[in-house]
């Protein structure tokens, strides 16, 4: 999965034709792991942060921490599913999160599953007592 797959290729084609953006875009073709934070993707390209991000959820779709973590997650579910022995803390480190559980949490709330396919179970709050009038 690419980075290219996961904008569209229109949108990504859009995006190289902006002057200055070809080193971002560089940066983000290398792979999940080497996606830069939006700090740094701002100061890879000739805007400002605040620009840079208007630009690309304009042309995208999505704002730019959101690409990010839907592509890592993308990525996480695609190698749970073709890997299925794969260990998830290797699935943690190659899709960029610091360890599994962190991993686990990103995955269940982007899925609604774990990333062994299980469903996630949600609780139902209990309501307290009603207190007592006074």
């Amino acid at each position: 999965m690419t980075a290219r797959d996961v904008v569209g290729s229109e949108a990504w084609e859009r995006l190289e034709s902006q002057p200055g953006w070809s080193r971002l875009l560089a940066r983000l073709e290398r792979g999940v792991r080497s996606a830069p934070r939006l700090y740094e993707a701002a100061a890879l390209v000739p805007q400002g942060r605040t620009l840079f991000h208007a630009f690309f959820s304009v042309i995208t779709g999505w704002a730019y921490w959101q690409f990010v973590k839907a592509w890592k997650l993308t990525e996480a579910w695609r190698l749970c599913h073709e890997e299925p022995d794969l260990p998830l803390d290797e699935v943690a480190r190659r899709t960029g999160y610091g360890d599994d559980m962190a991993l686990v949490r990103a995955y269940g709330a982007f899925w609604g599953e774990t990333p062994r396919g299980r469903p996630i179970r949600t609780r139902r709050r209990q309501a307290g007592r009603p207190r007592r009038a006074r």
